[in-house]
């Protein structure tokens, strides 16, 4: 470059720089527009998601609430126990009650039922979610070395029993690659054409291999290789290009690190007491949901009896203050007594009021217990009558049950197991790698890949197959490959920490097992205390009525009317705290039942599992006709310990299973009877014997809004779609009278193939 440019370019660049000087500068854009139609104002915005699932009739064709404002009710539904627990079974998808009522003093709480702050609420598609759960995605065709362990914490992965057979199933993997090569010779051989050494290669590899249950690693491999160059002919390389076939196969069985049938099927087991505890822990939510069903049918219940006696102490409020105001009018009696009597008749219509507010709440959350809409038109009311004989619960019996059943102490166990093999999985790596390898070859060489014509390498025309046919061509490999951590400091870590975690196991069961007998002594006293509780009101009820009856009768004889509006407030307080103890002490019933773990049997349901898909069935086929057509493999000492005893053969075909009761005294309609009539001349002064108000005698408010429709109910499912767990609930013939509900079948299906 001359002189005079270079001083131009020099000048030139000092006055850009100049002229920009040294702040960044916008780019410049042809059609450029400032258009931000692209793009949001804000970062972080309301967006509502765009979803195909309709709304439940339930939701949408639901009628106005019922408040205290309507005082009638023209349309009652009577439901019995029965009827509701197979309702809830037909309707239930996600267990809208997952907490467990408890014992709180000698009170049950139970649980309020809600899914909208829990939307993660259990459901019954669990079992199928863990069955299908594949843990992960590996490399196709890779194979995990069985040497290659896995800790004591990650050996329980999250994956179903599929998920873990997929580790022997058999992996097929395959190359194929074309290299040139084009580069000078750094040698001069005679003959000598070209300078530089020219080559086209092509390499082709398949291999299918598989993990059996002892470690060992079979391979069956292929390969053809091609190779064409120009190098010199004649001694030196008869042909121009050449092809070689192989067929090998490959044995690799390691015989310290990852041998034996207990340690490779280890996440088999796993993953199989995983979906037992899957099956277990959704027990526990339907047992949770079936005893919630029943508190909420016993506090409708006694809602019903505490609105009745409300309603009844107003007409009664009502009389005396009627019979007060008459004596004022007529100067026998002063305003303060018929004041007294008004300010009774308001009390009371206060307690009225709020027992209709309760009356209508109970119901309503009877209805969301059963998948009903908040409101059809139809008015709940129980007509079961509640247990008034004597339970007496055999402890021995009923603590052995609580053991055996409780889903908790079933899962607590299966983790025991799972520590156990977890300890015994962790020993095994302790052991150094020592692999024994077997390799086989067969080799053919040909002028072409098919072809021959009985002519032999390295002849023009002979085919590399038909010479790895003939067997001309074999290799055999035999070696031992081996490792060993000096130290073990990681693995010695395993085995005590997989020890740990099994001590820890265990003293939770223990404790879980104390936690069971207390609580099944605190429920057993309850039920008693409840029971007494029922015949000392019953006699207070009794008592108290007549002497309401007898300062009634009495008033002209110049009785104070305060001490007849104190006896009404008794009367009206021993009837309420009697159908309390009744409601409580069915709920006590109910409750010992699920601390037992014998829920399902006292409401006979049975808890099974629904149709597979019809790939399943299958498949089961296909495996059992090739289970047939094998000869056995005794694995010997490597074969794997018991690890479940099975279903128990008790619980099969035997109705209402573990009730463990025996009949006792028996408390008729309210009042307890011993040798005979608690007061002499038979007085029985309770009136009210049927359980609930009669439709027509209006004393139950009604909704507003048009004539009532049937309560709608949703079906149960019975096809399976796309691998999901579903509910079936069917009434089947029950054998054994004055059983709680008839037998209801709860299923759950699987998705995925037949392993069992």
């Amino acid at each position: 470059m001359s002189s005079p440019l270079k001083k131009t370019v020099v000048y030139a660049m000092v006055l850009s720089m100049l002229l920009t000087g040294c702040q960044p500068s916008r780019p410049f854009y042809l059609r450029e527009r400032a258009d931000l139609q692209y793009y949001v104002d804000q970062q972080v915005n309301v967006s509502y998601p765009d979803t195909e699932v309709g709304l439940l009739d339930e939701v949408t064709q639901a009628y106005p609430p019922l408040t205290v404002g309507d005082k009638e009710i023209t349309e009652f539904w009577d439901l019995t126990l029965e009827e509701a627990v197979n309702i809830a079974l037909k309707n239930t998808k996600t267990f809208r009650s997952t907490g467990r009522p408890f014992q709180s003093s000698f009170t049950i709480q139970g649980t309020q039922a809600t899914i909208i702050d829990n939307p993660d609420t259990p459901s019954v598609y669990e079992i199928a979610i863990r069955e299908s759960e594949p843990s992960s995605l590996p490399i196709p065709g890779q194979i995990t070395s069985p040497e290659l362990l896995s800790t004591n914490s990650t050996l329980d992965s999250n994956q179903g029993v599929e998920a873990a057979l997929a580790e022997f199933d058999a992996h097929y993997t395959s190359s194929l690659f074309w290299n040139t090569t084009d580069r000078p010779r750094n040698f001069i051989l005679t003959g000598l054409e070209e300078p530089n050494n020219e080559a086209s290669d092509v390499t082709y590899r398949s291999a299918i291999s598989k993990k059996s249950a002892t470690g060992t690693i079979s391979t069956v491999r292929t390969g053809v290789d091609f190779n064409s160059n120009n190098n010199v002919l004649g001694a030196t390389q008869p042909l121009e290009s050449s092809y070689t076939a192989s067929l090998e196969l490959e044995v690799n069985q390691p015989l310290l690190r990852g041998r034996g049938v207990a340690t490779n099927r280890a996440p088999i087991i796993i993953a199989r007491i995983g979906g037992d505890q899957t099956v277990a822990n959704t027990e526990f939510f339907l047992q949770n949901m079936l005893t919630q069903i029943e508190i909420s049918y016993w506090q409708l219940y006694n809602a019903y009896r505490r609105f009745e006696v409300a309603k009844e102490s107003v007409d009664n409020a009502l009389k005396t203050y009627n019979i007060e105001l008459d004596s004022v009018e007529i100067g026998g009696a002063n305003r303060a007594g018929a004041a007294r009597a008004a300010e009774q008749v308001q009390e009371f219509n206060g307690q009225l009021n709020l027992a209709y507010g309760e009356l209508q709440l109970q119901e309503a959350n009877m209805r969301f217990m059963l998948g009903l809409s908040a409101s059809d038109g139809q008015f709940i009311r129980p007509i079961d009558q509640p247990v008034t004989t004597e339970m007496s619960f055999d402890w021995y019996e009923t603590l052995s049950e609580a053991l055996m059943y409780r889903p908790n102490l079933r899962i607590k166990r299966w983790e025991i197991k799972k520590k156990e093999i977890g300890v015994n999985y962790a020993k095994n790596g302790l052991l150094g790698q020592l692999n024994f390898v077997f390799l086989y070859r067969f080799l053919g060489l040909g002028d072409e890949l098919f072809g021959g014509n009985g002519v032999d390498f390295p002849g023009a025309d002979s085919g590399a197959i038909d010479n790895l046919f003939q067997g001309d061509s074999q290799e055999i490999q035999l070696g031992l490959t081996g490792g060993y951590s000096i130290g073990q400091r990681r693995e010695m870590l395993n085995v005590r920490n997989a020890q740990l975690k099994l001590a820890r196991e265990r003293a939770r069961l223990e404790d879980m097992e104390l936690n069971v007998a207390h609580e099944l002594d605190n429920a057993i006293k309850g039920l008693e205390v409840h029971y007494n509780q029922a015949r000392i009101k019953a006699r207070q009820w009794l008592y108290a009525h007549e002497a309401v009856r007898v300062y009634e009768d009495q008033k002209n004889q110049g009785i104070d009317i305060t001490t007849v509006l104190e006896a009404q407030r008794a009367e009206a307080n021993a009837r309420i705290a009697f159908h309390d103890s009744i409601a409580n002490y069915n709920q006590f019933l109910a409750l010992t039942h699920r601390l037992k773990g014998t829920t399902l049997q006292y409401y006979n349901v049975q808890f099974g599992e629904g149709p597979w898909p019809d790939k399943a069935y299958y498949d089961a086929e296909e495996l059992a006709r090739k289970r047939t057509a094998s000869l056995p493999m005794n694995y010997g000492y490597t074969r794997p310990g018991v690890v479940s005893v099975g279903t128990d053969p008790t619980m099969e075909g035997i109705p209402g299973y573990g009730d463990g009761f025996f009949e006792g005294e028996v408390i008729d309609d309210g009042v307890m009877y011993e040798d005979g009539p608690m007061i002499e001349g038979g007085l029985d002064p309770i009136q009210d014997t049927e359980i609930l108000p009669d439709t027509n005698r209006n004393s139950i408010p009604a909704p507003r809004g048009n004539q009532a429709t049937p309560p709608p109910t949703k079906g149960p499912t019975t096809q399976l779609q796309n691998g999901s767990a579903v509910l079936q609930a069917s009434f089947l013939e029950d054998s054994r009278p004055n059983l709680k509900p008839s037998q209801v079948r709860w299923d759950a299906h699987h998705s995925g193939r037949s392993y069992r």
